[in-house]
């Protein structure tokens, strides 16, 4: 669900955001059964290094050694790709979701952590300034959202 002209991605972006809210609006009652305990997915051009369900469990993003983001939709028994999301310059080392599964944050062997809005498919910030690999990140689970990042 890549973006080729700025029509298609606005299009994209409302197919993504209403299916999301499809999805969830039909699975209120949390009884989402995977298809198989084992799934394969396909896409990635390198090592994973990180994989999180979304906070609702109805996303579930993939990154690693090829530098992108990978968002999957795996209650379907296709198991599709929903979007890719690139911005880094090295490998991604680690990924957690905002409490409201809007964004990410990643943060990467690049020596930068990334913020990124799920709905537009995008990267919104940038965060450089770290001296060497950020090796892991995660955000406050209640209360108001601070990003807490370790080197």
């Amino acid at each position: 669900m890549l973006a080729h002209s700025n029509n298609q991605s606005i299009n994209n972006r409302l197919a993504l955001k209403n299916e999301y809210s499809e999805f969830k609006q039909n699975n209120k009652e949390n009884k989402l059964k995977l298809y198989n305990p084992t799934i394969a997915l396909n896409g990635h051009q390198g090592e994973i290094y990180t994989g999180k369900f979304s906070n609702e469990g109805y996303i579930y993003a993939t990154a690693g050694h090829d530098k992108t983001i990978l968002l999957w939709e795996v209650f379907e028994e296709s198991c599709r790709n929903l979007t890719a999301l690139q911005g880094h310059s090295n490998a991604i080392l680690e990924l957690t979701w905002s409490q409201d599964d809007s964004k990410i944050y990643s943060c990467s062997a690049d020596k930068s952590v990334c913020i990124w809005d799920v709905y537009e498919s995008k990267r919104i910030k940038k965060l450089k300034g770290h001296e060497s690999f950020v090796n892991c990140l995660d955000n406050s689970k209640r209360g108001p959202e601070i990003v807490k990042i370790n080197i």
